[in-house]
């Protein structure tokens, strides 16, 4: 539904698609109650890469790095502090 935030992680390789609430990182794999399923289907793979990652892409804009000595500032603070998030 167009506005909707879901947060699901989904990966399309091909024709395998795994879609569910499951971090990639040990803690969930091995210590938390995780969920997933995965499709082996170029059906599904095609109608989750239109529906759901088109739009995405389309929306877009391309990054850039810091460009005032501020940002860069900040940029070194969010980095930093990225590890205790």
């Amino acid at each position: 539904m167009p506005g909707t935030v879901v947060h699901a992680k989904v990966v399309v390789a091909d024709d395998v698609v795994s879609l569910g609430t499951v971090n990639l990182d040990a803690w969930a794999l091995y210590r938390d109650s995780e969920i997933a399923i995965v499709a082996r289907s170029a059906e599904t793979a095609a109608v989750l890469e239109e529906r759901l990652f088109e739009p995405d892409v389309a929306r877009a804009t391309p990054g850039r790095p810091p460009a005032t000595e501020d940002e860069q500032r900040q940029s070194r603070l969010w980095n930093r502090l990225a590890y205790f998030l």
